[in-house]
């Protein structure tokens, strides 16, 4: 007696196969490799007019240094509302990566964006994503929030209070 042998589609399977890739592109579930601070110029995208776009991945120190002495800086913080629960960077921006990449971050394109992320992938990928929109200054952190604890720098935890207006 023979088997029925089923075939899937070939265009399913490319499917299926750019689905797991795009997936696993914007990803933090698995540590990648982030240029580091040292190895890691600064990329200039040229604009129409005299604007340079500047993007960076940044170590946990740099950023904290950064954070202290730029008052203007935005730190957005990409992670799902779950992760964002568990520990966060102090007064962070909470916007999940499929709402910066659908281009709902409503600041200044000239305000200067530290992105971050579990460990440095959603954020570099919304980091290119907001340099595209047109963003002029943007920072991701290397390594995300769990390098950034690996090295002891400070995090909130649990539910975040309601702030006044």
């Amino acid at each position: 007696m023979r088997q029925k042998i089923t075939t899937i589609p070939f265009r399913r399977i490319i499917s299926i196969g750019f689905i797991v890739w795009a997936v696993t592109l914007a990803s933090c579930s698995a540590e990648e490799e982030q240029p580091s601070l040292s190895s890691s110029p600064v990329i200039s995208e040229p604009k129409a007019a005299a604007v340079q776009n500047q993007f960076r991945t940044i170590s946990g120190v740099e950023a904290q240094s950064m954070i202290n002495q730029r008052k203007d800086l935005l730190v957005l913080d990409v992670r799902t509302p779950q992760e964002r629960h568990q520990v966060r960077l102090a007064d962070s921006q909470f916007m999940p990566i499929g709402e910066v990449m659908r281009g709902r971050l409503t600041v200044p394109k000239e305000q200067p964006i530290l992105v971050v992320c579990a460990v440095g992938g959603r954020s570099y990928v919304a980091s290119r994503a907001l340099l595209a929109m047109g963003h002029q200054e943007v920072y991701n952190l290397e390594g995300g929030i769990e390098a950034w604890r690996r090295a002891q720098l400070p995090v909130e935890k649990g539910p975040e209070e309601l702030q006044e207006k």
